[in-house]
């Protein structure tokens, strides 16, 4: 994967996470949303969460992507 799909992937993860967010806070205004946002949304939203941490996880096992990672975000380093 090069720099540019690494850093596309980190960018789309977070528009899609911001989406989401601004998504379930429109649909939590109203209270007969309530028990399906807690059992549909939140699953599709672990869902993704855990593609982006498999995915950012296989590409850290190649050196060449480190500093590229660390660059957009992902790292370890970067969440302290």
């Amino acid at each position: 994967m090069t720099q540019r799909q690494i850093l596309q992937a980190s960018e789309q993860y977070q528009e899609a996470r911001l989406q989401f967010v601004q998504t379930v806070a429109d649909l939590a205004t109203r209270p007969q949303n309530t028990e399906t946002l807690q059992q549909a949304e939140f699953d599709q939203y672990q869902e993704a969460r855990l593609q982006f941490v498999q995915t950012v996880a296989d590409l850290a096992t190649r050196p060449q992507n480190t500093e590229t990672l660390q660059q957009a975000g992902t790292s370890k380093t970067t969440d302290q």
